[in-house]
């Protein structure tokens, strides 16, 4: 752990000792979440301060009526918001979940993300995984119409509603097992490129998006219980550098997609 952030450790875990938490392994995904939750708390509280207008500190939950375009009544649709503030405008992805039946949205819930768990389970690549969790829907049979109180057969979607300025992405390499009995780390290769460009299909908007990768971190081992990160990270236009605890050295971009990432961060591209 950078020493910078040590300080930090006692309120990641306030029950444990931070000497003993510098000691142990952290789960990567978990304390960034943490610590851009921190952030932005932080910058709420310096926006009140100096009477700023970042916003207020919890989720706003916001749930209004949406008149359908045929059929009678109305789709629910609730919508949870985090307040404004600079780390918030830069990370969150708003996720948009939606039920409906052939002819309608009967249900949808909006929810920002700091980081977006991508389940890559079977997937070759991110873009595979990103087209099947963000881009197809899965059918529901048995679901209760809310107007009529019957069983119908709705489709269930997830898609992008708001797109970051860096998008986060945790590639979701744990599982359970229910033979051991624990979380087991997926360990086939799942590649990942230095240029991103989400379909039109994932988002709400049906456009497209191009992102460019800054950062990797990388799980090394073969267990969920240990094993040993490591960050790629992008230090010129086309010059990459490998960080080992204090090992710093140069790699070749052809070798990065096919690293065993467990997060990777990108950038919407300017171009």
């Amino acid at each position: 752990v950078p020493f910078m952030f040590f300080p930090l450790l006692g309120e990641f875990d306030a029950e444990s000792n931070p000497h003993e938490l510098l000691r142990s392994q952290q789960d990567a995904q978990e304390y960034l979440n943490f610590l851009l939750d921190k952030m932005h708390t932080e910058l709420l509280d310096l926006g009140e301060s100096v009477g700023g207008q970042c916003g207020k500190r919890n989720v706003e939950v916001d749930v209004w009526q949406q008149k359908r375009t045929r059929g009678k009544g109305s789709a629910k649709i609730t919508k949870l918001e985090l307040q404004e503030s600079p780390l918030s405008r830069a990370f969150t992805t708003q996720l948009m979940h939606t039920i409906q039946d052939h002819r309608r949205v009967l249900r949808a819930t909006t929810q920002p993300y700091f980081v977006v768990h991508l389940d890559i389970h079977g997937a070759r690549s991110i873009d595979e995984a990103l087209l099947r969790q963000f881009g197809t829907s899965d059918t529901i049979e048995g679901y209760r119409c809310p107007m009529r109180d019957v069983p119908i057969r709705v489709q269930q979607r997830t898609q992008i509603e708001v797109l970051p300025e860096i998008l986060v992405l945790d590639l979701m390499r744990y599982q359970y097992s229910g033979y051991s009995g624990q979380a087991e780390k997926v360990n086939r290769p799942c590649r990942f490129p230095l240029v991103l460009t989400l379909p039109g299909g994932t988002t709400t908007a049906g456009k497209s998006a191009r992102y460019d990768l800054h950062a990797a971190v990388i799980h090394h081992g073969t267990s969920a219980r240990n094993g040993h990160y490591t960050a790629v990270c992008r230090t010129d236009e086309d010059t990459w550098t490998h960080y080992d605890d204090y090992q710093v050295f140069p790699i070749r971009p052809a070798e990065i997609p096919h690293l065993p990432a467990y997060m990777l961060l990108y950038q919407r591209s300017r171009t």
